[in-house]
Order: C-alpha cells, then structure tokens, then sequence
C-alpha cells in the first residue's frame, strides 16, 4: 500500500534482524530451525545415521524425507500417465503399489505439492491450468514491480495487490501444500481469486 510501503518495509527489516538475533541466541531454536531442516534436505549430513539417503545418488532431499518420498513417488505415478494422469484424489491409491513407491513413507492421501499432485491425477493438462495462474500471477506482479521502480503508472491497485499475494502464497510451487482437491481448503483458497475477478469486472464497467 502506498501509503505505508517505508513503514513496512522499516518492520520488515526490523523482524528480520530481530529474529536472526533471537535465533542465534537459542541453541533450541538453532537446531529446530536450521540444523534440522538443513540435516533433512541433504544440507548438512547427520552423522549419526549412516544411512540417511535412500540411495547412493541422492544427495538432496525436497523439503523433508517425508515429502521427498511423497514427490518421487507422485512423479513415479505421473510418468505411466503423463497426459490426462490417473484420476483426482487417486495418489491415495496408486501409491501402495510397489513399482511407484519410493523410499521412507511414499503413501498418503496427497503428495503434499499441489503441482506435483496434478502431474499424478490429472495429467499435463491439469497441471496447465495451475501453471498458468502461476505464470499469470507473476507477470503481472513483475509489471506492478516494473511501475513502482519507473513510477508508472500502476496497473495494480493496493486491493489488487493483496489479493494477488494471497493467491501468490496459495498456488507458489516451492513450498508444501494441502490437498489440491480437498474441498473446505479449495474454498478457502479460492475466495481470494473470485474478489480478484470481481475487482477487474467492476473497474472495465465503471
């Protein structure tokens, strides 16, 4: 918002610097924090378990040896269907059959990745759909970005803004997700995407 962007940004730079010093001073949240999920991704080997990675050629773990499991094994299922995949909500099946599981726990409802989820039940074509509200978000986040540093006119109002960062959190690929077809979390999820609409309908007939 413009009005407030020097005070956020002051309170931005003030947490961060505020938690690394709590940090650092907390041996506990030191470990919880940082050694633990860099000891999980492959970072930092544990040299208390010999046996960390699942294989020899594995040097990196996606996030935490639970979700690596789960995505290496939704991208198993993906590759005997890459088009159309194997059918919504169908992960929870597939993934007990041995030739699609991988490593420590390669079987829940989802793969905890909305990308990778829609690569495994619906295909390419699924996944498109997602992409392209990824790509989508972004670019006009880059011309919002591209406006404010040439101060352009901006595309974006402040509303707008918001709204896309809420969908931004939801659908970022880098990051663990619930399940993409669940339906309470979908409606949730899907609220900030009918007012973003709504704002773009309301500003072509005004």
């Amino acid at each position: 918002m413009k009005e407030y962007q020097k005070f956020r940004l002051f309170t931005f730079l003030f947490a961060i610097l505020c938690i690394f010093i709590f940090s650092l001073n907390s041996p506990n949240v030191v470990k919880r924090m940082f050694l633990e999920p860099a000891e999980e991704m492959g970072i930092i080997k544990n040299s208390s378990e010999k046996n960390f990675f699942n294989s020899k050629d594995q040097s990196i773990v996606i996030f935490t040896r639970g979700h690596d499991s789960l995505i290496r094994t939704a991208y198993n299922i993906f590759k005997d269907k890459p088009l159309i995949g194997h059918g919504p909500k169908m992960f929870r099946v597939k993934c007990k059959i041995e030739k699609y599981a991988v490593g420590v726990s390669p079987c829940m409802t989802h793969p905890h990745n909305f990308y990778i989820q829609l690569l495994a039940e619906t295909g390419i074509i699924g996944f498109l759909f997602l992409f392209t509200t990824l790509s989508y978000v972004i670019i006009v986040s880059l011309k919002q970005f591209k406006s404010i540093i040439f101060k352009e006119k901006r595309p974006l109002s402040d509303y707008q803004v918001c709204l896309l960062a809420g969908i931004l959190i939801t659908i970022w690929p880098l990051s663990p997700n619930g399940n993409f077809f669940n339906n309470w979390l979908m409606i949730v999820y899907s609220l900030p995407v009918g007012f973003y609409l709504q704002s773009i309908y309301s500003k072509n007939i005004s």
